[in-house]
């Protein structure tokens, strides 16, 4: 199982790789939609497709999984560049 996991967690696209990343860091799909300039529905279709490509259902189990498998490793955050583009301070 783990290594088919990690060859599905290998199939992800760049840009499903890092909506995974900005999802396990708690942003909302709004957030992320912001950070990326893309409309929020692009951003849930990538989600969707990301935990449909890694055959999960909930969006917990992808923040387990980016972690694990260190798309976003347990000390990750987000950026300053990434704060400052949500209106944040860092």
């Amino acid at each position: 199982m783990a290594d088919s996991m990690k060859s599905r967690v290998a199939s992800l696209s760049p840009r499903q790789r890092q909506i995974v990343r900005l999802t396990s860091l708690g942003l909302t799909s709004r957030d992320i939609a912001t950070l990326l300039s893309m409309s929020r529905w692009t951003v849930e279709n990538h989600q969707f497709q990301a935990k449909e490509r890694l055959g999960i259902s909930k969006a917990a189990l992808l923040t387990r999984i980016a972690i694990k498998y260190k798309i976003s490793p347990l000390d990750d955050e987000l950026t300053k560049a990434e704060l400052r583009k949500l209106g944040r301070k860092a």
